[in-house]
């Protein structure tokens, strides 16, 4: 039997949530993840963070997901936003 976890996260847009507290309440979770033993686990959602340019935000979170060994897999946008 596998033993799998799937994480399902949503960040508010940056207007209406801090975005250090975010990054604080993933890794917090993910600390609790990493204590037990798990085959795989599954993070999605929607982080609401511009993957394709260059951010602080962008940065920050690829380095909290990397320091716990995930991958990110989503290489292109899910949605595009026409202004």
């Amino acid at each position: 039997m596998l033993k799998i976890i799937l994480i399902c996260v949503y960040r508010q847009t940056k207007q209406t949530v801090d975005f250090c507290t975010f990054l604080e309440n993933l890794e917090i979770t993910l600390n609790k993840i990493r204590r037990r033993t798990f085959e795989y686990i599954v993070m999605c959602g929607d982080f609401n963070i511009d993957f394709l340019g260059e951010s602080n935000e962008k940065v920050l979170s690829i380095n909290i997901i990397n320091s716990f060994n995930l991958d990110i897999t989503v290489k292109v946008p899910t949605r595009k936003t026409f202004k």
